[in-house]
């Protein structure tokens, strides 16, 4: 009797949950052509479109430099390569107002021609371009490979 409460139980849990976030992420109008892409595509700073070029053309940043629980940075080109890879593979799936602790999460890369490209996180599946927030998808190994790096560097 209790496994049968037990699973009752999660599953209104879950059924809770999932009808609180059904509002929660919605595409503004005006903003159909942007949203539902791949986050390089998405983002058309110049900055963004520098670094695209850049590693489009092998010259792989001097750089990357994040901050989850603290500042790291590589100067390594096989790391850098596999931050921007992840970065890549992140999907923006629309827009949210959902309000959440900033963390103040971000990755950055420092180009060859000193141009630094910026990208912040509210938490590790929101991006934050202006006063804008996005929803991410495909964001986890982001974050799996930059804790890796970070544990390499403080073996």
């Amino acid at each position: 009797m209790k496994k049968y409460s037990l699973c009752i139980f999660a599953l209104i849990f879950v059924l809770l949950m999932c009808s609180c976030g059904e509002d929660k992420v919605e595409v503004s109008s005006g903003q159909e052509d942007r949203v539902n892409g791949f986050m390089f595509v998405f983002d058309n700073r110049s900055a963004t479109e520098s670094l695209k070029n850049d590693m489009d053309a092998r010259r792989i940043p001097v750089k990357a430099r994040w901050k989850l629980d603290k500042r790291y940075e590589t100067t390594d080109e096989q790391d850098i390569r596999a931050i921007y890879r992840e970065m890549s593979e992140m999907i923006v799936v629309g827009q949210t107002n959902l309000s959440v602790q900033d963390h103040g999460y971000y990755v950055e890369y420092v180009l060859q021609d000193g141009t630094v490209t910026h990208f912040d996180f509210v938490t590790i599946a929101i991006l934050r371009m202006g006063d804008q927030r996005y929803v991410l998808e495909s964001d986890g190994g982001l974050w799996r490979v930059l804790r890796e790096i970070e544990d390499r560097q403080n073996a």
